[in-house]
């Protein structure tokens, strides 16, 4: 996520996906981008769907709280990735510091692959629902979802508003048999401001067509969630592009 900003900050890339809270940060210059100056060339083109915190973790390894995770070896994710503000984030919440962990700065899919083997004790992904490095390292090891609820997320939620409750579905995964708490993030859909407002503008009635959203409903558990409102536009949290905005007034989504 953190990336994706910079690329686009960079120009580097016309397009990307961040997490909403990591945008809103970046455009206003807080949070954990706080000293580095704002990204004032970051622009929201649509808020699609939400990604969920899994704190996954080896059935022997005894994980049932984000405490449990002293002393254990431990990737948040790698360095730069929405993963890893989220896993700080969750452990100042629990009181903890990263010197408490044995900690692997690892993508997904290396850190399932370091879990599977026994070389990691829990790895945290944030995706929508059901991940498929999760539902894979599901059928070649036991493993746990960590709940991510009590008075300390209840903390972060209020601190940390794009932060929401969410609960993955009992049986989404081999082995976890209960429904169980976490939070959620939003996913915006980011531009530079510099792209034309005609080309957003393009862009953004193309997703929002009725084909596209059938392709999205299809394709994904979590594609039936991205739908057009006046709501997901004010979560956005950051400017929207001219393009963008020039749509959304005319399908008389906002006025």
């Amino acid at each position: 996520a953190i990336a994706n900003i910079e690329a686009i900050a960079q120009h580097r890339l016309d397009a990307a996906l961040v997490q909403a809270d990591i945008a809103y940060w970046a455009y206003h210059g807080t949070g954990i981008y706080k000293g580095k100056g704002a990204v004032q060339n970051l622009r929201a083109i649509a808020m699609l769907y939400p990604e969920s915190l899994h704190l996954v973790a080896r059935k022997d390894a005894k994980i049932h709280s984000v405490r449990d995770l002293r002393g254990k070896r431990v990737s948040l994710g790698d360095k730069d990735s929405g993963e890893l503000v989220h896993g700080r984030l969750l452990l100042s919440a629990f009181g903890m510091a990263e010197s408490q962990i044995k900690q692997s700065f690892l993508k997904p899919g290396p850190a399932a692959d370091a879990l599977a083997s026994g070389q990691l004790d829990a790895m945290l992904v944030v995706d929508g629902f059901p991940v498929p490095i999760v539902s894979e390292l599901a059928q070649r090891t036991d493993i746990t979802l960590v709940p991510l609820a009590g008075p300390e997320v209840d903390k972060m939620r209020a601190t940390y508003p794009f932060l929401s409750a969410s609960t993955i579905a009992a049986d989404t995964y081999r082995g976890v048999d209960g429904d169980v708490k976490t939070l959620e993030v939003g996913v915006v859909l980011i531009t530079g401001a510099e792209r034309p407002n005609d080309l957003i503008y393009g862009v953004t009635r193309a997703l929002w067509h009725p084909s596209t959203q059938r392709l999205l409903t299809e394709s994904h558990p979590r594609g039936k969630l991205i739908h057009l409102s006046a709501t997901g536009i004010e979560k956005l949290g950051i400017q929207v592009h001219g393009g963008a905005s020039a749509y959304y007034f005319d399908a008389g989504v906002i006025q």
